[in-house]
C-alpha cells in the first residue's frame, strides 16, 4: 500500500487534480523545468514549452497528454475574448488558490489551538476558520470566491 486512504483517493478523483504530493523536477542536461508528482508513475503536473517567439507558456496534462495552456482559456468578460484569460484546468486552480489555502489552513490552525481555553470567541473563531476554508477550497475546484 502507498499509505493513502480509500477516502483520499475519492477525493482526488473528485476534485480533477493530479494525485500529490508534488514536487519540481528540473534539468540542466535538457534546459527543462515541471511539476510532477512525487508518487507512483509522476504524472506531470505542468510542463513548459515556448510560444512562437514570445515567452514560454505552462502545458497541462489532460487525458494522459500535455496540452498547450492556451487549449484552457477561458474569458473572464465577454467583451474581453482575447485577452484577460483565465486559465481553466483543475492543477491551475488548485494552484492558483494556494495561498487562499494557505491562509485558511493558518486562520483554521490559530482557531483549533484556541479550543482549549474554551474562551467565548472560539465559536466565531472557528466560523471565520471555516468560511475561509470553503472559500479557498471553491476556488482550488475553479469556483468563484
Amino acid at each position: 500500500m502507498d499509505g493513502t486512504s480509500n477516502v483520499d483517493r475519492e477525493v482526488v478523483v473528485l476534485s480533477g487534480f493530479t494525485p500529490g504530493p508534488w514536487e519540481w523536477y528540473g534539468s540542466l542536461t535538457d534546459k527543462s523545468v515541471r511539476l510532477q508528482s512525487k508518487v507512483g508513475m509522476r504524472m506531470i503536473v505542468m510542463g513548459f514549452t515556448r510560444w512562437g517567439m514570445q515567452s514560454g507558456q505552462p502545458r497541462f496534462c489532460e487525458d494522459g497528454l500535455l496540452k498547450s495552456v492556451d487549449k484552457f482559456f477561458k474569458p473572464r468578460a465577454e467583451h474581453h475574448p482575447n485577452f484577460d484569460l483565465d486559465v481553466d484546468h483543475p492543477d491551475a486552480n488548485l494552484i492558483a488558490a494556494a495561498p487562499d489555502m494557505y491562509g485558511a489552513l493558518k486562520k483554521a490552525e490559530f482557531a483549533i489551538m484556541q479550543v482549549p481555553a474554551m474562551s467565548e470567541g472560539v465559536a466565531s473563531l472557528l466560523e471565520k476558520a471555516a468560511s475561509s476554508i470553503e472559500k479557498a477550497l471553491r476556488k482550488a475546484e475553479g469556483g468563484t470566491q
